[in-house]
């Protein structure tokens, strides 16, 4: 693991994430799941939508402090 990395993995254990929320937006169940494996250890809350319009349906009521999305979907992008 590079110096970088090793900052960057301390960095992470040393913050408190439990109080963000994160909306991960894709088409892709897949890619959905894989990002939730991901950031679960995070200990934030996550909150996932399949299209753009879902996307700020699900923005208005959670107000996330993070977006993750995927440039391309249905509906709209």
């Amino acid at each position: 693991m590079t110096d970088a990395a090793q900052n960057l993995d301390a960095d992470l254990q040393d913050s408190d994430l439990a109080a963000a929320t994160l909306l991960l937006v894709d088409d892709n169940q897949q890619n959905l799941e894989l990002m939730q494996a991901w950031l679960e250890p995070l200990g934030c809350r996550l909150e996932m939508a399949h299209d753009g319009a879902e996307a700020l349906e699900v923005a208005g009521r959670s107000h996330p402090d993070l977006v993750l999305l995927d440039v391309m979907m249905p509906r709209m992008s």
